[in-house]
């Protein structure tokens, strides 16, 4: 719709004198113009190898009879997580950011600061108030998308879901494009970890079953998201 009441006078030769008399030899011109236009100069083959690729997204495996977490307990875990997020936003002007904490692209000091210096379960260090809240928006996203890469080189431990619960209960929905994909790589992983279990009583089913949780259905990587 026009801004501006244009009147039906032709523009007059020369310059034009002000603003509206531009404007009337811009609509004069775009009337000479056809609505579509199609460059004959270009050879549409010359883009056959220019084409975006069709991505296969890797499905998630089946959980095992009898280890696919109960929908009444995925609904508890999912309604203490949404209590657990909003004690820690209430927190945020709590702590203090520790000046000791590795520059966020230091992926090398932040495994040795997460993690310690093995992956051994008995030398990893927990994720306490003070290191997750302080966090700034950039750091947090790095370290979410650090330690699914690092669970993927090393293994699933209770240590390691206690990292990645801690992280997403102060990441914002939705996440951005690259922290989701990473997700989505950490539900799938999750899921062949729980594939490979035989029983009920595995240490890290519990843990595996909340994390495919909070991926799945609170972030909503599911396959059927």
């Amino acid at each position: 719709q026009p801004a501006f009441a244009i009147d039906a006078t032709e523009p007059s030769e020369g310059p034009p004198m002000d603003g509206f008399e531009f404007l009337r030899r811009v609509r004069q011109e775009a009337l000479l113009v056809d609505d579509i236009l199609v460059a004959d100069d270009i050879d549409p083959r010359d883009y056959d190898n220019h084409r975006s690729l069709y991505v296969d997204i890797e499905k998630c495996v089946p959980a095992p009879i009898g280890l696919e977490a109960p929908q009444e307990w995925v609904d508890h875990v999912l309604n203490q997580f949404d209590k657990i997020r909003t004690e820690v936003e209430n927190m945020e002007n709590t702590f203090e950011k520790d000046t000791k904490i590795p520059n966020c692209n230091d992926e090398q000091g932040w495994k040795t600061y997460c993690i310690g210096r093995t992956p051994l379960a008995s030398s990893q260090k927990l994720p306490f108030l003070h290191s997750i809240i302080p966090l700034d928006e950039l750091t947090l996203h790095k370290l979410i998308v650090y330690h699914v890469k690092w669970m993927h080189n090393d293994e699933f431990t209770k240590e390691r879901a206690m990292w990645i619960y801690a992280l997403l209960s102060r990441l914002q929905k939705p996440p951005p494009p690259h922290v989701a994909s990473s997700l989505r790589d950490l539900l799938v992983y999750c899921c062949k970890v729980r594939a490979k279990m035989d029983n009920r009583e595995h240490p890290l089913l519990s843990s595996v079953n909340i994390i495919i949780a909070l991926t799945e259905v609170y972030f909503g990587q599911g396959d059927q998201f």
